[in-house]
């Protein structure tokens, strides 16, 4: 992996950890100001955001990554389109958000629907666009785009802090606006600075539609794979254990938002060259910094837990399991959208089936198959998040020709590679 690459890694972490340092206090805040129970419909709302959002996408930020791979004229031609089918796809989620409501919504109000849905937009409009940054390895573009709606939504919820007004409906107004933020960036960008031709390339969008569904397919699968364990938790033990449930699930997830600043660097140089020796390396710099950081999380939570969430001495142990899956789930998320890139997405997306199968049989059976409390539900996170990623690595080194041992464990070229880029650049 040469130093640019290296750099473009350590950039993205140092941004990402940034970023999730403001998206952690935000979390403090309203842990500790919502009611736990508004805090697990905030949990299902927010999550259920990001899996909708991939079902609008239909691939499309991994599908046009992979066909624009660092051809800028190519983006040209497929902005004005990618707009286009913006405003039909967010059409269309306006009566998919209507239908699901019920299900998605748990003990939420109808007011909160607006501005869930904008929200949803606007996810929406980000993560079809950022395929753009990734394909022309922006990687700086693509990483303001990620902080300037983190410290957004900062600014935003202490403001309510501050003044006292802190409720679920006002929350999601404030992620709506701090996302619209980031969209006016995004925009700027992609369209109104660098003037980008309105011509019309339908073999050009067809091409990435017609990949795109299985991308679409397969992120879906992996989302799953890991996000429904909490409507697992809210359909057998209510809002209230559900906000418990994804209080620690979110202290958790600091590793996993470093693992996706790394796929994205790892993404945008797979597209540009296919070379699988990128995500052999990559995947090992992954591993080694997200078992040290989740290690470190594990030491740190048994001093500051307690602080941080009210209920925390109480979930010691459950919070230990939680944050042992999203190691685990983590690892695989990082390599995931590069390996979709260069193997048939479809047969990527069968190895996250074994766990949506558990998952959807513990929400229709759980109180036959296993322990229903916040114990029983981490160690079923645990153990799919094991059993997919196990899965998934002997499915990378058997398709890569490598060992089990290059995905995971650091050697020391790789170490002795980082020290020399800090020395040239320090």
């Amino acid at each position: 992996m040469n130093s640019k690459t290296i750099l473009q890694l350590l950039y993205t972490v140092l941004v990402r950890f940034f970023s999730k340092a403001a998206n952690f206090v935000v979390f403090i805040i309203l842990i500790r100001t919502l009611s736990l129970d508004d805090f697990g419909v905030y949990g299902a709302l927010y999550t259920s955001v990001f899996l909708i959002s991939v079902v609008l996408d239909v691939g499309i930020r991994n599908s046009s990554a992979t066909y624009i791979s660092g051809n800028r004229k190519f983006a040209r031609k497929l902005m004005p389109q990618l707009h286009f089918l913006w405003l039909i796809m967010s059409i269309v989620g306006f009566f998919l958000l209507l239908n699901l409501w019920d299900l998605v919504a748990i003990e939420a109000t109808e007011e909160i629907f607006l501005p869930y849905y904008i929200y949803t937009c606007f996810i929406l409009y980000i993560r079809m666009f950022q395929g753009v940054y990734i394909g022309l390895s922006d990687i700086k573009s693509f990483n303001k785009s990620e902080i300037l709606s983190k410290f957004s939504l900062l600014t935003l919820v202490l403001l309510l802090y501050v003044f006292d007004e802190v409720s679920l409906l006002n929350v999601f107004w404030m992620l709506a606006l701090s996302q619209a933020i980031a969209v006016s960036f995004v925009l700027w960008t992609t369209l109104v600075s660098p003037g980008w031709q309105w011509s019309i390339d339908y073999k050009g969008i067809g091409q990435v539609l017609r990949r795109g569904w299985m991308f679409m397919l397969a992120v879906l699968m992996m989302l799953l794979s890991k996000k429904l364990s909490i409507y697992v938790v809210n359909e057998h033990m209510g809002a209230e254990a559900a906000g418990i449930y994804f209080s620690m699930l979110r202290f958790s997830e600091i590793a996993t938002e470093i693992a996706l600043g790394i796929s994205v660097v790892l993404l945008s140089k797979v597209v540009s060259n296919r070379n699988s020796d990128t995500i052999i390396v990559a995947a090992r710099y992954t591993s080694g910094l997200l078992i040290f950081l989740s290690f470190s999380m594990i030491m740190a939570s048994w001093l500051i837990l307690e602080y941080v969430i009210s209920i925390g001495v109480e979930y010691r142990e459950e919070f230990l399991l939680i944050v042992l899956a999203t190691l685990a789930s983590s690892i695989f998320m990082a390599i995931f959208p590069s390996i979709a890139a260069v193997r048939p997405p479809l047969e990527v997306s069968v190895l996250f089936i074994p766990g949506v199968i558990v998952y959807l049989s513990m929400i229709f059976w759980g109180n036959y198959i296993a322990d229903t409390s916040v114990f029983g539900f981490s160690v079923m996170y645990l153990i799919v998040s094991t059993i997919t990623l196990v899965l998934f690595l002997y499915y990378v080194a058997r398709k890569l020709n490598t060992s089990l041992s290059s995905l995971v464990l650091l050697k020391f070229s790789d170490i002795s590679a980082i020290l020399q880029v800090f020395k040239r650049n320090g």
